[in-house]
């Protein structure tokens, strides 16, 4: 039930992994890192305990203009991150299921700066596909 960093954490863009803890306001909350001159995201893959809303602050130390463009229940966010600066972005993802997050900015997401989200949880009923049930690890 805990990250596995020896394993998920590498597996993606070998920014980590990291749980996002939830707050007595019933919101989660994550900080994500921007390393200077590694156009990655640290850590690269959030992990939330169930659906609901996020708050992610970033921090970007690096000397170049990155930005997150995010999933959201109702549309995806655009998050300018400034040189030497932050940002906070809330996104609500209700549903679980993994949901992607990357860099916009010229060629920043093919050079690493690619995150996931991954929200654990059981479908909905009116959602699961129509199959035989399957062995659970």
């Amino acid at each position: 039930d805990e990250v596995n960093d020896a394993l998920i954490g590498r597996l993606f863009a070998h920014g980590g992994a990291a749980d996002a803890r939830v707050g007595d306001d019933g919101i989660m909350r994550v900080r994500v890192n921007v390393p200077r001159d590694k156009y990655l995201w640290e850590p690269a893959i959030i992990i939330m305990p169930r659906g609901g809303e996020i708050e992610i602050d970033f921090t970007n130390p690096d000397r170049v203009l990155h930005a997150a463009f995010l999933p959201s229940i109702g549309g995806r966010q655009m998050l300018h991150i400034p040189e030497g600066k932050g940002g906070r972005a809330r996104l609500r993802l209700d549903q679980p299921g993994y949901y992607f997050f990357g860099c916009p900015i010229q060629n920043h997401a093919g050079r690493g700066m690619l995150g996931l989200i991954l929200v654990k949880g059981d479908t909905p009923a009116e959602a699961r596909l129509d199959r035989p049930p399957q062995r659970r690890p």
